[in-house]
C-alpha cells in the first residue's frame, strides 16, 4: 500500500472542528503514539494537525535503527524500554514493522572515539544490557565485508535492531482515528493566540479553540513554540542516507 494512499484513507477531509480538548501539532511517530496512548486511557476529543502528509518527517526519513548503546543512563532506559515496545507491537497494534535484533556494531577511528566507547559500554553493562568492546578480528567475523585497516576499536549489542519505519507510524495512526482521534494531514499551523485557559490554533482549513497543545513537531517544534513566545532549544541534525538498487540483506548488525 503507498503512503499517499494511506495518508487519504487516515487524513480526515472534513473541516476542522471548532473545538477540541487537545490539539497535537505534528503527526510523526511521537505525536501519533501520544494520541493512540491518550485513547487509550480515555481521551479520545483530539484533533491531530499535521503540516504535510504522514512519514513527511523525520519519522519517514531514518534507517529505522533501534539502538540502546547511548552515552546517558537516562537514553539507555528509555531505549531498553522501546526495544521491549517494539518486540510487542505487531501483538499490540496488529501492524508488521519487521522488526529484527541483529545488533548495533559502533566502530572507532580515533583514540577519543575509543575512549567514549570504553565509557558508554560501562554505562549501559550497568543497565543490564550485554554491551561489550569487541577485537577488530572479532568485527571481521561479524562482518566478514568490513574495511579494519584505518580502525582502532569496535563496540557491539546484539539486543538493538531495525524496523520498517512507516509501518510503525501507520501502525498508531491507525489506532488512534479508530479510538476516536482526528488527523488532518496538508494542514499546517499558521498562529497560536492564547485565551484565558485555552487557545485557538490557526490554519488555512480554519480555526480550532482547545484547551491543550502538545508540540510534537520535531524539527519544527521550536517555530511552533515561539507562536506562544516559547524558546526551546531543539534544533535538527542532518544526516545522510544513501540509496541504492534494492539488495537481499547482506549485514547481521547496524554498522
Amino acid at each position: 500500500m503507498s503512503l499517499g494512499h494511506k495518508s487519504r484513507r487516515l487524513s480526515s477531509n472534513e473541516a476542522l472542528p471548532a473545538s477540541t480538548q487537545t490539539v497535537i501539532i505534528g503527526g510523526g511517530v511521537i505525536g501519533l503514539s501520544i494520541a493512540y496512548n491518550l485513547c487509550l486511557r480515555g481521551y479520545t476529543d483530539i484533533v491531530i494537525i499535521e503540516a504535510e502528509y504522514l512519514a513527511f518527517g523525520a519519522s519517514g526519513r531514518n534507517g529505522g535503527g533501534v539502538r540502546q548503546q547511548w552515552g546517558t543512563e537516562l537514553n539507555t532506559r528509555l531505549m531498553q524500554e522501546s526495544v521491549e515496545l517494539c518486540n510487542r507491537f505487531a501483538h499490540e497494534l496488529g501492524v508488521n514493522v519487521w522488526f529484527r535484533q541483529g545488533g548495533y556494531l559502533f566502530l572507532a577511528r580515533e583514540e577519543k572515539q575509543v575512549a567514549r566507547l570504553e565509557h558508554t559500554v560501562e554505562l549501559q553493562k550497568r543497565c543490564g544490557l550485554p554491551t561489550r568492546m569487541m577485537r577488530l578480528s572479532e568485527a571481521k567475523e561479524l562482518v566478514p565485508q568490513l574495511e579494519t585497516r584505518e580502525l582502532l576499536a569496535a563496540c557491539y549489542n546484539p539486543t538493538d535492531g531495525i524496523l520498517f519505519p512507516w509501518p510503525f507510524l501507520w501502525g498508531y495512526a491507525e489506532k488512534a482515528v479508530s479510538l476516536g482521534a482526528k488527523l488532518f494531514t496538508q494542514t499546517p499551523v499558521t498562529n497560536i493566540e492564547r485565551g484565558a485557559g485555552d487557545f485557538l490554533v490557526h490554519t488555512p482549513r480554519g480555526t480550532v479553540q482547545c484547551n491543550r497543545i502538545i508540540n510534537a513537531a520535531g524539527a519544527w517544534s521550536p517555530r511552533i513554540a515561539a507562536m506562544l513566545g516559547v524558546e526551546i532549544p531543539t534544533y535538527p541534525v542532518r544526516h545522510e542516507i544513501c540509496s541504492s538498487e534494492p539488495l537481499k540483506p547482506f549485514l547481521t548488525p547496524m554498522v
